[in-house]
């Protein structure tokens, strides 16, 4: 059941990030560079997780996204995907992961 959910959260938060990445990049038309970098990292550490490729390092980068989001929008969604990111980072690596099967190598 652990596994479950872990691979179910790590696809969803995935996917928030990869949405949100290429919806920004695509309406971003002139934006700031910053916002640019910010979208640019988003679609790659959610393409990460993902595929289950250095999980950790990915939701702790992601995190610290979603906090920086999360003050400069002032939305509390932000401070929830922290926290759910957080919250995979502490996991064990998963069993459906490509970090598993290069491991094995």
């Amino acid at each position: 059941m652990e596994k479950t959910a872990n691979l179910i959260g790590r696809l969803a938060l995935g996917y928030v990030f990869v949405h949100v990445g290429v919806t920004g990049a695509i309406g971003a038309g002139m934006a700031q560079p910053a916002w640019l970098a910010f979208d640019a990292l988003s679609i790659a550490g959610g393409a990460a997780l993902l595929l289950g490729w250095h999980i950790r390092q990915s939701a702790l980068i992601l995190a610290a996204l979603a906090v920086v989001a999360a003050m400069a929008r002032h939305q509390e969604f932000g401070w929830v995907l922290a926290v759910g990111l957080l919250l995979l980072a502490s996991r064990d690596v998963c069993s459906l992961c490509l970090d598993n099967r290069l491991l094995r190598r």
